[in-house]
């Protein structure tokens, strides 16, 4: 039987099938209550609506015009003066928020979503390893 690490907590499960983690294909979101208990547990989640992050993000997918920076897929859209995410992709921290990155330009990366998911599952991979 082959394993495979999930890109959303990290945990190993059979190849071919979903996560206990994963949420269905419908419209799932996290209740208030999760989102309260989540943030409760990250408190570093908060700078992601500070206004420093969302000017460094803008300046980031404007060096890169909106394209993924190992793939070169288009991620995100000028509207209006602003870069808006087409959804297949984000902005990936170099060194993590929780593990004492910044929201400084320097740090941040846009990647499509199989490749931030990939990243991120290396790097919890690597932090399991060594707890």
């Amino acid at each position: 039987m082959v394993k495979v690490m999930c890109p959303r907590c990290g945990k190993l499960h059979q190849k071919g099938q979903r996560c206990p983690c994963s949420p269905s294909k419908s419209n799932w979101r996290r209740s208030k209550e999760q989102e309260r208990g989540r943030k409760a547990d990250n408190p570093w989640r908060t700078g992601y609506s500070s206004k420093q992050y969302q000017q460094a993000r803008q300046t980031v997918l404007e060096m890169t015009g909106g394209r993924c920076a190992v793939s070169g897929i288009q991620i995100a859209d000028k509207v209006h003066g602003r870069w808006v995410m087409r959804g297949n992709g984000g902005i990936h921290h170099v060194v993590p928020l929780s593990q004492g990155g910044t929201n400084d330009v320097s740090n941040l990366v846009p990647l499509e979503t199989a490749t931030h998911n990939r990243i991120e599952a290396e790097r919890r991979r690597r932090d399991a390893a060594h707890r």
